[in-house]
């Protein structure tokens, strides 16, 4: 597998983005996602990070309840 992400041209695809109707790397899916990608609402990465908010905002998150 030596193809690179169309978007960035620098990392492995793995991605299948169903906005694109191709594969883009894990990075390009994560920092692209509804800013110039226009994901679909069933798309299963963006359910996930909607789910899963980013570690620094989680972070900020627990350390607001400590200070609370």
């Amino acid at each position: 597998m030596s193809q690179r992400c169309p978007r960035c041209k620098r990392r492995l695809p793995r991605r299948k983005c169903p906005a694109l109707g191709y594969q883009i790397c894990a990075v390009c899916c994560g920092t692209k996602r509804l800013v110039e990608i226009n994901c679909p609402s069933d798309c299963g990465y963006l359910a996930s990070s909607k789910a899963h908010p980013p570690a620094v905002v989680q972070r900020q998150q627990e350390r607001d309840i400590i200070f609370a």
